[in-house]
């Protein structure tokens, strides 16, 4: 199957990354100058294809907000969770689970967030969750050309998959019994969030080596699942640049 990617960011993230683009399409006027024009010399260094269409068709064809270009790929390849797990383990050592997100806005800011981040991977349901889309990829202003995505039948089964390679899991929680700067995300370490109305199903939760909660000041309870997910994920990679312990950590081989 085939998929367009739309939006100049996503397209000249997929053409200079491994992603096979099988043709690419720009809406005729479109001006040829700065990201356009690059893609345009992109596609002529690679030997792809591209036409100028009337921006009537382009939106037919990809949907509209596709920036004037359009990238025909095939249908995103995902990875099995036995594939993630034989990534070399210094290039994933921290992970993140996705339990139903909905949103495909929500999604491609968070694989944004986590590509920026330095974050190995990203694993996802098959059921009752967004998928890669098109819209997606656009949220994700090209990220999703470098952060691996896998989808499992059963995210409970994935999460003692993962123990078992080492990994400690902590579940983004309202009722988290540690603050998330109060613990040690500097090991092997998964973080969970939840779907954006329901949080974590209690199940994924349970299982979950601890639960970790971000502290709220004002009136609204909570923040948007994208937003929780890049302040955990950047205090990560602040502790592992940083290796310093803190007073009343949750260590990670007690």
């Amino acid at each position: 199957m085939k998929d367009y990617i739309k939006g100049r960011n996503p397209v000249i993230e997929a053409l200079k990354s491994d992603r096979e683009v099988k043709e690419i399409f720009f809406a005729r006027g479109v001006k040829l100058s700065g990201i356009i024009s690059e893609i345009q010399k992109l596609a002529l260094e690679k030997g792809i294809k591209y036409h100028f269409i009337d921006q009537e068709r382009l939106n037919s064809m990809g949907g509209e907000n596709n920036q004037g270009v359009l990238a025909l790929v095939d249908s995103y390849n995902y990875l099995t969770l036995e594939e993630f797990l034989d990534i070399p383990a210094d290039k994933r050592a921290t992970i993140l689970l996705l339990d139903s997100i909905q949103d495909p806005r929500n999604f491609g800011s968070i694989l944004r967030t986590a590509e920026c981040a330095g974050v190995g991977g990203v694993i996802i349901p098959e059921r009752r969750s967004v998928q890669v889309t098109p819209a997606v990829e656009k949220s994700s202003a090209g990220a999703l050309a470098y952060i691996p995505v896998a989808r499992v039948v059963n995210l409970n089964t994935a999460i003692g998959k993962i123990k078992e390679h080492g990994y400690w899991v902590f579940g983004l929680s309202l009722s988290g019994k540690s603050s998330y700067t109060d613990v040690d995300l500097t090991g092997p370490v998964c973080i969970v969030a939840g779907n954006e109305g329901e949080g974590l199903r209690p199940l994924v939760e349970k299982n979950c080596d601890f639960t970790i909660k971000l502290p709220v000041m004002g009136r609204i309870n909570s923040l948007n699942v994208s937003v929780a997910c890049g302040v955990v994920l950047y205090e990560s990679l602040r502790q592992r640049k940083n290796k310093v312990d803190k007073k009343g950590k949750i260590t990670l081989n007690s």
